[in-house]
């Protein structure tokens, strides 16, 4: 399959897809495609956006007119970096786990295999990017927060928390697309461990108990 053959099979019948990729495992595509386009959605956003009202609403009211506030071009790129360097870091953590537990497991796959898996499961993301335009081209584009940008996020469609619970980071994080990527990586772990469906939901889902689970914990403390 080539790249864009794969990106389809990944969105609408994703157990081919892995079956291909366990043959001729590859990752830069569903790696850089997504960092992209965040990249050019972050650089329209911080275009349209009123920056003092963005700085009021994420400082504090006044906080634009304080001498240490950041500018607007140091909050841009400081952003631009963080998905630069930050996304690829997480696949890169995420690939680590899965071939040391595939390790422990007696799963023999190459990290460059793993890394695969999970560029690959967490592609459909990139659907919550482009519908970052919907928000940027409506009339209140100015007034539109960096977490109002998500729009299938939790706290977006359900819970609409204020910036200063302490939920609302934990709920603008998640989006309603999770589940559908939590079990891609369930069915890639499956297709290429041959193992059952609950050996394969323990491996692929044990990171993201813990990250939420001790998430949720720090929260509630």
């Amino acid at each position: 399959m080539s790249n864009l053959q794969l990106a389809s099979s990944i969105l609408v019948d994703p157990r081919p897809a892995f079956a291909a990729l366990d043959k001729s495992p590859r990752f830069w595509f569903p790696l850089l495609v997504p960092v992209a386009v965040q990249v050019a959605m972050t650089f329209w956003y911080f275009g349209v956006v009123d920056y003092p009202w963005l700085l009021d609403e994420v400082f504090g009211p006044a906080a634009s007119q304080q001498a240490n506030t950041p500018s607007k071009s140091l909050m841009m790129w400081s952003t631009v970096a963080a998905l630069a360097l930050g996304v690829p870091l997480l696949r890169v953590l995420e690939a680590a786990y899965f071939w040391l537990a595939g390790r422990l497991t007696n799963i023999q796959r190459p990290f460059r295999q793993w890394l695969a898996l999970t560029c690959w499961s967490s592609f459909p993301y990139v659907l919550t990017v482009f519908l970052m335009v919907i928000p940027l081209v409506s009339h209140n584009a100015a007034k539109t927060t960096q977490d109002g940008l998500s729009l299938l996020s939790l706290n977006e469609l359900v819970f609409h928390l204020p910036r200063d619970s302490r939920w609302h980071t934990l709920m603008s994080s998640i989006t309603v697309l999770h589940p559908w990527l939590w079990w891609l990586t369930v069915l890639g772990v499956r297709v290429w461990s041959g193992r059952s469906w609950r050996f394969s939901m323990g491996l692929a889902l044990l990171p993201m108990l813990v990250l939420y689970g001790a998430w949720v914990l720090l929260v509630l403390l």
